[in-house]
């Protein structure tokens, strides 16, 4: 509430009130306040009390008595003060140092000490209470935070980081000081978002891959060696029995067959090991390498970079590896034909459904036409794994925002399912390779992904067995149609 007001010489009008006196400059639209603490006889003024005499001298009356004072006598203080760290705390309890606080440039917490609190002072002790503070956490928010008279910060829950505190103080007339009290506060990791531990992850990945690779081999050789053993017996047999020479000779040359069979998938099967397993384990041991030497030369988003990089190489070689141990269970015969009848609507959502977060990763539509019904007389496994290949094949080599649509042609006695995409095409010399292990596929797709051919030999192989076709339509430049055939029920 105001109860008067007077001007002085320089046309400031002074205004007691009822919580101290009041300075109003109107050139510079600036008001201070003073109260019991400058003097005053009290906070509270009474109506109509007051007087200026030629002098120029004051008078207001309050509650308590007069105050009197000339506006030209009236001075701010000009001092800016210092700013020193005076408390931490931890839990609300002090922490001590082997320094004094006023020396101390940098603070380290664990990841879960959540509650710490710093304490600060400004050196100007006159009206000490009225000293104001604010401060910025860089690392966090560059934004200044005030805090009134408060001297001291808390902090909850601080995630793990780096951060920079700065400090400014003014004295009871606003005149802050000019240089802040910096002070590095250091949060440390959990041991589960160090490097070491991703490193030790991907160390165990790596090695439970190679150890099962390793398993099948060894397992393919104790078969093949089985192989041997049983031609060497029968050959033994043939020799003792001349009566069933010829007999013995066809089984022999069976068993031959299958001994080359099994040698060639082996052959192939190593092949595929020693040459495409090899580029993403040089991919991961060469990033984490890397990362290991030259961990404290990385900013944070270039680790999580190695790292994403990492995590995509390992991706492709267990993805390549799932294709290779399935193809090698049905070369040697242990994946049984199992047809049944299968609605190909059901297994296109599943499929689409699955790769969903891949396609949008590369903002790829996908699109199904197939309605619920479409009836087919089939293997189901190897049709899952049929259109798995497919589609995670045109998604590799579609370019960003394309469009991959799955349809389907109704014929008397065969149902046509298509996958066409928008992506990079293949020339006719591409597509005759599409489907040979023994020519090497060295195209990458639109994100510089690898692959091996291997998914879509071993579509071939499941949709022949399961009676199909399968015909490839493309041209460079204008996207891919893979069109396979699935038998009807009779």
């Amino acid at each position: 509430m105001l109860y008067a007001a007077l001007p002085d010489q320089e046309n400031r009008l002074w205004i007691s009130t009822n919580n101290g006196i009041c300075r109003l400059d109107p050139k510079e639209m600036k008001v201070k306040c003073y109260n019991v603490a400058d003097g005053l006889q009290g906070n509270e003024f009474n109506t109509s009390a007051y007087f200026r005499d030629k002098l120029g001298t004051m008078y207001f009356g309050g509650i308590n008595g007069l105050t009197y004072f000339t506006p030209e006598n009236v001075r701010e203080n000009h001092f800016k003060p210092e700013i020193v760290l005076t408390s931490v705390k931890k839990y609300n309890e002090e922490v001590l140092f082997d320094q004094p606080l006023s020396d101390l440039k940098e603070i380290t917490f664990a990841y879960n000490d959540k509650v710490f609190s710093l304490t600060f002072s400004a050196l100007s002790f006159y009206q000490s209470g009225l000293n104001k503070y604010k401060y910025r956490l860089l690392g966090l928010n560059d934004q200044w935070i005030n805090l009134d008279t408060k001297r001291e910060i808390i902090f909850n829950g601080l995630p793990s980081g780096e951060y920079l505190l700065e400090v400014l103080a003014s004295n009871r007339d606003d005149f802050w000081t000019e240089k802040p009290l910096s002070l590095r506060i250091q949060i440390t990791f959990p041991f589960w978002q160090t490097s070491w531990f991703y490193g030790l992850c991907f160390s165990l990945l790596i090695l439970l891959i190679w150890g099962y690779a390793r398993y099948r081999t060894s397992t393919i050789r104790r078969f093949n060696d089985l192989l041997k053993e049983q031609v060497e017996n029968k050959t033994r047999e043939i020799v003792n029995q001349n009566h069933e020479i010829e007999v013995q000779k066809e089984h022999v040359e069976m068993i031959n067959e299958a001994l080359e069979h099994s040698n060639a998938t082996k052959d192939k099967f190593f092949g595929i090991i020693a040459h495409d397993l090899k580029a993403p384990f040089n991919s991961i041991l060469g990033l984490t390498s890397i990362l290991h030497e030259e961990y404290d030369n990385f900013s944070d988003d270039e680790r999580r970079e190695f790292i994403a990089d990492i995590m995509n190489a390992s991706g492709s070689a267990f993805k390549l590896l799932e294709n290779l141990l399935e193809w090698a269970r049905f070369q040697s015969g242990k994946i049984e034909y199992q047809p049944e009848i299968i609605d190909l609507y059901n297994i296109s959502q599943d499929t689409l459904e699955l790769f969903y977060p891949s396609a949008s990763a590369k903002k790829i539509k996908l699109k199904s036409e197939l309605q619920s019904g479409t009836i087919i007389y089939a293997d189901k496994n190897m049709v899952k794994t049929i259109v798995r290949n497919i589609v995670s094949n045109a998604i590799k080599f579609t370019y960003a925002e394309g469009t991959i649509v799955l349809s389907v042609i109704e014929m008397a006695k065969e149902i046509e399912l298509s996958v066409s995409d928008s992506g990079l095409g293949m020339t006719p010399q591409i597509i005759g390779k599409l489907f040979d292990i023994d020519s090497p596929h060295i195209i990458k797709g639109t994100n510089n992904e690898t692959g091996t051919g291997l998914g879509l030999i071993l579509c071939k192989d499941f949709i022949e067995k399961n009676k199909g076709t399968l015909k490839v339509e493309s041209a460079p430049g204008k996207g891919s149609i893979f069109r396979i055939t699935f038998p009807k029920p009779i």
